[in-house]
């Protein structure tokens, strides 16, 4: 255990924290999903994003999706998310469509998955595709009786 805990402080260390200059913000994510099958589910979340020290919603938006476990690690996935966001003094309406590939395993007790996300961008001004991955790593067990697990991530945007 504190050999878990010496790694996310070294973490901690190494990786610079950045901030929004002279804007503290609150961004807000709930996420509720269930089995429909043994190897589907279903997933709805929603995400409110608040800045200008955290007295404007400038953004939110709502994904529903289902995925399904298609074997050796691997998982699939479609849905769809409405977005509205604030550009300049107006609201903008988008909505993403998208389908994701996840593959997900243990590596010396570490989980680790690396999702790839292709979306399409319908948008008020330019529509456009857009792929993103995001890898993620987590410690191997939980920090606490409330399940704690720190994790690293990171997603690239092409």
């Amino acid at each position: 255990m504190r050999k878990y805990m010496l790694l996310a402080a070294l973490v901690a260390m190494v990786c610079p924290a950045r901030s929004f200059a002279r804007d503290a913000q609150v961004w807000v994510t709930e996420q509720v999903e269930g089995a429909v099958s043994k190897d589907a589910t279903v997933k709805f979340e929603e995400e409110e994003r608040i800045g200008d020290s955290v007295s404007d919603l400038y953004y939110h938006h709502t994904d529903v999706g289902i995925a399904y476990k298609v074997g050796y690690g691997f998982s699939v996935a479609a849905n769809i998310r409405n977005v509205f966001e604030v550009k300049g003094s107006t609201w903008q309406h988008e909505i993403r469509p998208h389908a994701n590939i996840t593959y997900a395993t243990t590596l010396l007790g570490f989980s680790v998955s690396d999702r790839s996300r292709f979306e399409y961008r319908d948008r008020e001004t330019k529509d456009g595709f857009r792929y993103r991955n995001l890898l993620t790593l987590s410690v191997p067990q939980a920090w606490s009786v409330l399940g704690f697990r720190p994790y690293v991530a990171n997603e690239w945007f092409v």
